[in-house]
């Protein structure tokens, strides 16, 4: 299991016992860790101070950063959908990010949404933005 732990920055815990849950590895961020979505051997993180963080997750014990996108905002859920992270980045809305590349995100678009946007999920073509 893979937790944005805020300041503490991302937690990986093994669940195989759910009596026992073991923590197994973390990466500290640079800020404070919020959303995490895992694909493949990734975990992409929110980091409300530090944009969209791509932790290689291929080793539980050992997470290591490939690459980042600040975002304007403040980042928060992720959702990635075919090489592209969306981020619920705050006042500034939902962000598009290309991290086709791991090591080299790059924003390709935005939607300014009303308010703070703080969660999200895709579904199909539509994105629902939480705020």
């Amino acid at each position: 299991m893979y937790v944005g732990d805020g300041k503490m920055g991302l937690r990986v815990v093994n669940i195989s016992d759910l009596a026992n849950p073991q923590e197994v590895g973390h990466y500290d961020t640079p800020g404070q860790a919020c959303g995490v979505y895992v694909t493949d051997v990734y975990a992409y993180v929110g980091d409300l101070d530090a944009g969209l963080r791509v932790i290689n997750v291929s080793n539980p014990n050992n997470p290591e950063e490939m690459g980042y996108y600040n975002t304007p905002g403040y980042a928060g859920a992720v959702f990635i959908v075919d090489g592209y992270a969306y981020v619920a980045d705050g006042y500034f809305g939902l962000q598009v990010i290309n991290v086709s590349d791991p090591t080299n995100p790059y924003q390709i678009g935005y939607y300014d949404t009303p308010g703070y946007a703080q969660g999200l999920c895709i579904a199909g073509e539509d994105a629902y933005i939480a705020r």
